[in-house]
């Protein structure tokens, strides 16, 4: 038996297990010719002659390199699926083509998001030119009925996640329902109000509409400066370990001349680097070039004495039929990056 190696390789149980083979067969083999070889010679003394057939195996064994060939994952598989189907040798070409098709649909939503760009810069230049009170009146008209704004949501709790990802297929209004007071017997007016059921979603979702990215603000938006021509930060400032680098990451996205709005308490927790008060807040971020806007009564009482940040009651216990009640003084404020 003759083995060859090309290059160091670790030899697997396998190989290992038929080297062995090859060894006894030839171990037995030799004993076999032996045991013949007695015979011939018994048989020529005894005048018998003594047919024998003796079957001789050369094994040459390579061991070139040894790895380990990995399964390849459904994603992968589906992914050269894909590729092969819309190849433009795939079949007939055609318009039915997935190929033809594809292309279609990517011209078409080219041409409709250069139709709504156009849109929203014309209504941009009229925006300029209208009244106070005009735009007071019409501005969230014209949210709900233009359809061409695009709107990016940013969450990082995976609980928070798991509920929203649920809603997205839940569309229909007030279609699913919980009984969520069943497990506490205090504050209660009557048992009707603890066995009492709560209906969601209480709007239509549209999920289409909107982009969802899961995953710390500061890193998923690091590569979008200047992008957003509106900020929101909604019960979320104080959630930041680093307080300065989320108002850092609100300038780094704000286009200039960009709006940031944010309403929510200042109920710091995950291990703050830095607890600010709302006047050191206010005095920080004009120093990093945000203006703030003044605002309406609509919007709460003014928590300074001029009318730009405003104190609104969010009430957090969820039962608004309940004997107690929690809430926050929220803070509401609309800044603009100058």
């Amino acid at each position: 038996m003759r083995a060859s190696v090309l290059t160091q390789a670790v030899v697997s149980p396998l190989v290992f297990a038929l080297l062995l083979l090859g060894n006894l067969g030839s171990a037995l083999e030799t004993t076999q010719d032996k045991k013949v070889e007695s015979a011939e010679i018994s048989g020529s003394s005894s005048g018998i002659p003594v047919e024998t057939i003796v079957e001789i195996r050369h094994v040459d064994v390579t061991l070139e390199q040894s790895f380990h060939i990995a399964e390849a994952s459904r994603h992968d598989i589906e992914k050269e699926r894909l590729l092969s189907t819309i190849a433009k040798d795939y079949g007939t070409w055609s318009s039915n083509h997935p190929r033809h098709r594809l292309l279609d649909a990517l011209h078409g939503f080219s041409k409709y998001y250069e139709q709504q760009r156009a849109d929203i810069d014309r209504l941009r230049g009229l925006y300029k030119y209208a009244s106070k009170f005009q735009k007071k009146a019409r501005f969230s008209r014209y949210l709900t009925n233009f359809t061409g704004f695009e709107v990016t949501i940013n969450e990082w709790s995976m609980y928070m996640n798991a509920v929203y990802r649920f809603l997205e297929f839940r569309t229909t209004p007030l279609a699913q329902s919980v009984h969520p007071f069943v497990d506490g017997w205090s504050h209660h007016v009557s048992d009707d109000n603890m066995m009492r059921a709560v209906s969601f979603p209480d709007v239509p979702i549209h999920a289409s509409k909107v982009l969802m990215l899961e995953g710390d603000f500061t890193t998923e938006f690091k590569n979008q400066t200047g992008y957003y021509d509106v900020v929101v930060t909604y019960f979320f400032i104080d959630t930041a370990r680093n307080l300065m680098s989320y108002f850092e990451t609100i300038k780094d996205v704000l286009k200039k001349g960009g709006t940031w709005i944010n309403l929510g308490p200042l109920l710091y927790g995950t291990s703050p680097l830095v607890q600010l008060s709302l006047e050191d807040i206010i005095s920080i971020t004009k120093e990093m070039g945000f203006h703030y806007l003044d605002t309406d009564e609509v919007c709460g009482k003014p928590t300074f004495p001029e009318p730009t940040i405003r104190s609104i009651e969010a009430v957090y216990s969820f039962d608004h039929k309940a004997l107690t009640k929690n809430a926050y003084n929220a803070q509401f404020w609309a800044a603009e990056k100058l």
